[in-house]
């Protein structure tokens, strides 16, 4: 018996779900000092490990919260975990939830993919340096400099404000306060000495 068993043998599920619980139960490898229950076999590209399913893989994680929670594998939820371990299947680490929610997770825990990483970026963290840099010169218009980089006027006020690449902008400020070049030393992106957004 192992703690995955135990919580296993809580959920009370029809039996073709029984029997692929039961195949799950096989693949226990160990219990980390975190307390996430790790399986052995398929993990899939993403470390999350999978099961099949008739002709079909499915996400471990995903099925066993489904099981506990009376959730549809089919309507749209994400897994969400406490642990922040892809890999594990510790239903205490485990709790559904939205796709909202679950980024928001992510961003929290550190893992969210941010900058160059993030999905359908349109800029380059030397980029929005350099962005960065022209807006607060005051020289060229938010217009003109989106029009410079290939990108939207929103994408510029989003970097300006600090909504988006808000580590690079943090970073440039500090970089900017500590210049000895004296000039732009000290004046913010963003402050009232600044570029309107549309000008």
């Amino acid at each position: 018996m192992n703690v995955l068993t135990d919580q296993l043998a809580t959920l009370d599920v029809h039996p073709d779900d029984r029997d692929i619980l039961d195949r799950i139960l096989e693949r226990f490898e160990r219990v980390t000092a975190d307390g996430c229950i790790v399986l052995s076999g398929n993990h899939g590209d993403n470390s999350r490990p999978q099961i099949g399913s008739g002709r079909s893989k499915m996400r471990v994680a995903r099925f066993i919260v489904a099981c506990r929670d009376d959730l549809n594998m089919r309507d749209e939820w994400d897994t969400r975990r406490t642990c922040n371990n892809r890999a594990c299947v510790n239903l205490d680490h485990l709790r559904h939830g939205t796709r909202q929610q679950n980024a928001l997770d992510r961003f929290e825990q550190g893992t969210a993919p941010v900058g160059d990483h993030a999905p359908n970026v349109k800029l380059t963290a030397e980029q929005v340096w350099q962005v960065l840099d022209m807006v607060n010169a005051g020289s060229m218009s938010l217009t003109d400099i989106a029009q410079r980089f290939e990108c939207s006027l929103t994408t510029i006020s989003n970097i300006k404000r600090g909504h988006t690449w808000r580590h690079i902008r943090d970073a440039w400020q500090e970089n900017v306060h500590r210049s000895p070049r004296g000039g732009s030393a000290g004046v913010e992106v963003g402050s009232t000495g600044g570029q309107s957004d549309g000008r």
